[in-house]
């Protein structure tokens, strides 16, 4: 379709385009503003070396800071790992997959930190809090218990809740404006496709120019000889 007569079908069915931008305005506000909002609780565990036994050898104080900040990377994904997260499911008593649990939790580290952030989110901000503590508790648990020894046998990694969930708690819900306005645009698209369509439809179908013909070459070949009989 030529854009004169898409022109021409806006001008027609304008009503059409602003009946289902409206539409689109209103299903994108409405479902923003019943939508639930969700919440999202961080807490952090500071990872650092133990305090050397008495009597043991101090030769592990020195290596024990680079092996540290190795191994932050696999610190971080071992709070979204099963062995973590199943410890977590059997305290908090969710009965929920570890693979659910991993779905509402992330981890990060931030840049040149012995820190491990740990984000989880649910429904109900006190949901958000608990999920989050419990599996820092955990991790925190999980990397002194498999961590390097000192020679006296004892751990030689300590780790320090330094962030409670409750003290970062934010919340994140649909904006109505913004959700208003992405359904006008895909009603006014959608409108716009509607009266091209029926304007087409009440022309017989797309315009399809046919090619203009010149007059035929005058060949002396095509002319037949007539031969009167006397």
């Amino acid at each position: 379709m030529k854009t004169p007569r898409i022109l021409h079908a806006l001008r027609v069915y304008w009503w059409i385009v602003l009946v289902i931008a409206i539409l689109g305005a209103l299903v994108g506000a409405g479902r923003a503003a019943l939508s639930t909002p969700s919440y999202s609780s961080t807490a952090s565990v500071l990872v650092g070396a133990a305090d050397p036994a008495e009597g043991a050898d101090q030769t592990y104080q020195s290596t024990v800071p680079t092996m540290i900040s190795n191994s932050m990377g696999t610190y971080s994904a071992l709070a979204t790992s099963g062995v973590v997260l199943n410890e977590v499911n059997d305290r908090l008593g969710l009965h929920q997959p570890a693979a659910d649990l991993a779905g509402r939790l992330s981890a990060t580290v931030p840049l040149n930190t012995s820190i491990v952030e740990v984000t989880a989110t649910a429904d109900d901000p006190d949901r958000a809090v608990e999920l989050a503590n419990t599996t820092v508790e955990v991790l925190g648990e999980e990397i002194i218990d498999s961590g390097m020894k000192q020679s006296s046998g004892d751990p030689a990694l300590k780790t320090v809740t330094i962030q409670d969930g409750a003290d970062a708690v934010t919340e994140t819900s649909a904006d109505p404006v913004t959700d208003g306005l992405v359904g006008l645009l895909a009603g006014l698209v959608l409108g716009a496709v509607i009266a091209s369509l029926a304007e087409s439809v009440r022309h017989g179908g797309p315009d399809v120019s046919q090619p203009r013909r010149g007059p035929l070459p005058d060949n002396p070949t095509d002319h037949q000889e007539v031969v009167t009989l006397s």
